[in-house]
């Protein structure tokens, strides 16, 4: 009875300790492993980040990670035994990048890894660090991106993407091109440059090969906007291009990439610079001809006619007359016609460069003269609209 006694207590002593152990285990591996169940949310990882793993999971709980099937070292060693001799996988604290996409939607993820054509003498670790742009003589190197996918426990190489020489990977992330239906999507991957960001824009639908790739620049000279600007439901993406034009000043032109269901394209371009001079200077045209139905329709939106505002009350206000003659002057329209000098400022470059909720403006400071000798300077607010490419470019509307 004794010595069953005391083979009762080891059995509970070993138990205890192997749960220990198992305990530990579970812990390293979640300091070395990062997902996501909520839609919608993606990992991106920069040179701060402390994770040596990133995945992207679907909310799905029944989609399967490749490492709950596989170890990491096992996976690691199946992507090797496709890649030449001469690639190299890039890795954070010295820990290999992976990022997990379910691209075909049968609850299985593909790996994605980036590789880079190696030099010994450059450590892995740096082609994820921000700041080794500024080193002297930095070269770039050929990197590209490889998608695995699994049956059973085997990986097989599924694609290789060229993405170019390139200095520093910055993140993956996963885009919906419409909130409304999970395919097509977007895999952008971004690298880094002093000036900015490179952006390879992967288009997926239904199948493990991209369907289409776009070449983006997010930089001083080349910014990107990303945004539904014709309410279709679908991304669009404005490229908006700095350069210097003979007789303009700094121009800024405007190409607009729209999805035609397959890919991203070329949809329509235009500009602001020149397209604004030519707003202003016909807007004082049609002010100096005292054509005011012109002017409503030409220079404002219809918030102030949807509020019931006549077109008198608006331009004698929006023109400053209001701040001389008073707010109920009872001779609003004799005072608009005694207008005899509208001088707008000369632009030389985008000024578009505040924000509010109704869009972009800039606040337009301009001078006016009538027929009693009174000189006026007014301050008007110049909006672009939402969506540029459309016939009213500009408008104005008062704070």
């Amino acid at each position: 009875m004794s010595n069953l006694k005391y083979a009762f207590i080891i059995i509970v002593i070993l138990i205890l300790a192997n749960n220990c152990n198992t305990a530990g285990k579970d812990t390293q591996n979640a300091n070395i492993i990062s997902s996501t169940s909520e839609e919608n949310t993606y990992n991106e990882l920069t040179p701060e980040n402390e994770l040596n793993l990133v995945a992207s999971e679907n909310t799905d709980s029944k989609d399967i990670n490749l490492l709950n099937v596989l170890s990491t070292s096992e996976l690691i060693s199946s992507i090797y035994n496709y890649l030449p001799a001469d690639i190299k996988l890039i890795t954070n604290n010295d820990e290999i990048i992976f990022h997990f996409e379910d691209l075909d939607f049968d609850t299985i993820h593909e790996v994605f890894v980036i590789g880079v054509q190696y030099d010994e003498a450059t450590d892995l670790n740096s082609f994820i660090d921000y700041s080794t742009l500024f080193i002297e003589n930095r070269k770039p190197y050929h990197f590209y991106l490889y998608i695995f996918s699994a049956k059973g426990e085997e990986i097989f190489l599924l694609n290789t993407v060229d993405l170019g020489m390139q200095f520093v990977f910055n993140n993956i992330i996963r885009l919906k091109i419409n909130d409304s239906f999970d395919t097509p999507f977007v895999i952008k991957v971004v690298f880094q440059v002093q000036e900015g960001e490179i952006q390879k824009w992967l288009i997926f639908d239904d199948s493990l090969v991209p369907e289409s790739i776009n070449n983006l620049e997010d930089t001083f000279s080349s910014k990107l906007v990303i945004e539904d600007i014709d309410s279709d439901g679908n991304i669009d993406i404005i490229i908006m291009e700095r350069g210097a034009e003979e007789g303009t000043g700094f121009e800024t032109f405007l190409t607009w990439l729209k999805w035609d269901d397959n890919k991203f394209e070329e949809y329509a371009a235009t500009n602001i610079v020149r397209n604004l001079k030519n707003f202003l200077n016909n807007s004082k045209n049609y002010i100096l001809e005292r054509d005011w139905n012109t002017v409503i329709n030409f220079c404002f939106d219809d918030y102030y006619t949807n509020r019931g505002w006549s077109n008198i009350d608006i331009i004698y206000k929006a023109l400053g007359f209001e701040d001389i003659y008073g707010e109920d002057h009872n001779s609003k329209s004799i005072i608009l016609a005694g207008l005899r000098v509208i001088v707008f400022p000369e632009i030389f470059e985008n000024p578009f460069i505040l924000e509010d909720d109704t869009g972009s403006y800039f606040n337009l400071t301009f001078r006016i003269e009538d027929s009693n000798g009174v000189t006026i300077i007014s301050e008007l607010p110049v909006y672009i609209n939402k969506n540029p490419f459309e016939e009213k470019q500009f408008y104005f509307r008062m704070k």
